[in-house]
């Protein structure tokens, strides 16, 4: 964000003027002085003075669309884009996007005219910054950087899942003569329930492996 003093004098008139004069917070003409090293302070003044002129005097978001300029940017109030431009970062380019095209500098983009488009974007004064020209270098430098491919080529794969150790259990004895076997073991336990299960499952077997000698031994 950057706060404007000379936007903000023409915003003003009457006594909120001369207040913001006497404040040095507005002046008439750009260049009279340098723009504030920290915009911040100064708009929070401006705003005690008059918000609405406070917010139309600031330039705003990746673009730098000046608040007088919030209709052309898509927005019904000077408070509506300002809120966009602090929300999300697409917005902000959104609102550059709405500019340009409402002000038909989309196709002098298109024709590579940069003293066209920087006059229609930063006013009549562009050729103080060279803006122009600076366009002109940004263009043949990005010309020549490939774009990053989207999606990725190659999917990022999930991690494996790490192994849960199994439990080493002895094999069960085999049942003696006469005495009926306990039947089939049990398959695999899955997931992490093996571990856990696993030894009580063949406790409770061997247990049954016994159970049958001893009621033998007692009379009904």
């Amino acid at each position: 964000m950057l706060f404007e003093p000379h936007v903000f004098y023409r915003n003003l008139a009457g006594a909120a003027r001369a207040k913001a004069v006497a404040a040095g917070l507005a002046y008439a003409k750009w260049g009279e002085k340098p723009y504030p090293s920290d915009s911040y302070p100064r708009l929070k003044a401006a705003c005690a003075i008059d918000e609405t002129a406070a917010l139309r005097s600031a330039s705003w978001g990746l673009g730098q669309v000046l608040g007088e300029n919030f209709r052309a940017a898509g927005f019904p109030t000077v408070q509506a884009m300002v809120e966009a431009m602090m929300e999300d970062e697409a917005l902000q380019l959104a609102a550059a996007v709405n500019f340009i095209a409402a002000n038909r500098l989309d196709g002098k983009l298109r024709a590579h005219d940069w003293a066209g488009f920087a006059k229609g974007y930063n006013g009549a004064s562009y050729g103080k910054n060279a803006y122009d020209i600076r366009l002109a270098a940004a263009f043949r430098k990005w010309s020549g950087i490939r774009d990053t491919p989207w999606p990725p080529t190659a999917p990022v794969q999930p991690p494996a899942p790490v192994p849960i150790p199994q439990p080493n259990i002895p094999a069960p004895s085999g049942p003696k003569p006469g005495e009926a076997g306990p039947g089939p073991l049990p398959g695999p336990l899955p997931g992490s329930w093996a571990a856990v299960l696993a030894p009580l499952v063949a406790a409770i077997l061997s247990l049954f492996r016994k159970v049958p000698s001893l009621f033998g031994k007692v009379k009904p």
